[in-house]
């Protein structure tokens, strides 16, 4: 239907919904298809970001939209799969200069989680997503192993917490308050 209108539809990940969105340029195409609501969001009710069928589609103020969206937990791949270390020979080159560097993408159990343009930065990833997800190790864990090797500290920090926003994964050692009504 919108091809034959001219869009030309891509598929993203949304790294904050963790779903995957058809796209035309810089539009939903589930936003497309309600109309564009001004003000409103365009909820999808089965929680599929691909799936933009108007039964699946409905239009919700934001706070409405807040409460549906489909909880998620952490995110822990198939650990059978393990870390891997892609290296992306010539990427990032432009037709006006060429470039030798060396991209790297870092899949963790199964999962594209980044790419870096430094050895030293996709080790740090990749140490620290192993630590995160698969070892379930605390924060301080990850520090004692990690400053070991002459990292940064406020570098490490702003990494796992990337780490851990991603995977959807809290420090272990912190717990959870839950507040019961008087």
């Amino acid at each position: 239907m919108l091809k034959s209108r001219g869009y030309n539809i891509c598929v993203k990940w949304d790294s904050e919904s963790r779903t995957w969105y058809a796209r035309s340029k810089d539009k939903r195409v589930h936003r497309l298809i309600k109309g564009e609501p001004v003000g409103m969001h365009v909820h999808h009710i089965e929680g599929n970001g691909l799936n933009n069928t108007r039964e699946n589609l409905e239009v919700v103020t934001p706070s409405e939209h807040a409460r549906k969206k489909h909880p998620k937990g952490p995110i822990k791949g198939d650990p059978s799969k393990g870390i891997k270390v892609h290296i992306l020979t010539k990427a990032g080159r432009s037709r006006k200069k060429p470039s030798t560097l060396n991209w790297f993408r870092l899949e963790v159990n199964g999962l594209h989680y980044g790419t870096f343009d430094s050895e030293t930065n996709i080790s740090l990833h990749n140490k620290v997503a192993d630590m995160v997800v698969n070892e379930n190790a605390t924060n301080e864990q990850i520090y004692s192993w990690v400053l070991r090797l002459g990292h940064d500290k406020e570098h490490v920090a702003a990494v796992i917490k990337d780490v851990r926003r991603f995977f959807c994964t809290p420090d272990p050692s912190k717990k959870m308050l839950i507040k019961v009504g008087d």
